[in-house]
């Protein structure tokens, strides 16, 4: 049995790990993925008993366990892709900072192009990239996730593309 300090000591770094956004997302994660995974588990051991010839009194409600726990992990999926929409602001914030004045430098790109270097090498013009890279996932993902939820009137082969795309400017 462990201590009552062990305890606390353990319950104080959970309350560390999940208070900043990443330490969030990975705890979800734990529960988003091991729960189905659990489910999994308990059913292949119901499998394997039934199969040798055992008898479990408590099936029914092991297998509704299961069901609930594969349910649990979908709800954690859908609250991941919610908080990670905040992830777009912080994403607008650094392109306002590399460009205080955003509208007039994208007009001042679109009418006079030959002013603005697209050398990948300068850190700026690689900053914008990454940004806009990581918006178009931002935006893609949620589309698709908002369309998958029936929110959003969409094909669902026009959902599979924007996932797709939205999986390639995040890589």
């Amino acid at each position: 049995m462990s201590k009552p300090s062990d305890f606390n000591a353990l319950v104080a770094r959970l309350a560390r790990m999940t208070s900043s956004p990443n330490g969030l997302d990975s705890s979800l994660m734990i529960g988003q993925y091991g729960g189905p995974l659990t489910a999994g588990l308990i059913l292949a051991a119901l499998q394997w008993l039934k199969t040798h010839g055992k008898v479990v009194a408590d099936q029914p409600r092991l297998v509704s366990l299961a069901a609930g726990l594969v349910r649990m992990g979908g709800a954690i999926g859908s609250a991941r892709v919610v908080t990670r929409l905040f992830g777009l602001l912080p994403m607008i914030d650094w392109l306002l900072k590399l460009y205080p004045r955003p509208f007039k430098a994208l007009i001042g790109l679109i009418l006079h192009p030959s002013r603005f270097s697209l050398d990948i090498r300068n850190e700026r013009v690689y900053a914008t990239i990454r940004i806009i890279a990581l918006c178009g996932y931002y935006i893609g993902e949620h589309t698709a996730w908002l369309a998958s939820q029936g929110v959003l009137q969409i094909k669902p082969a026009t959902v599979s593309k924007i996932a797709v795309w939205s999986v390639r400017s995040w890589a």
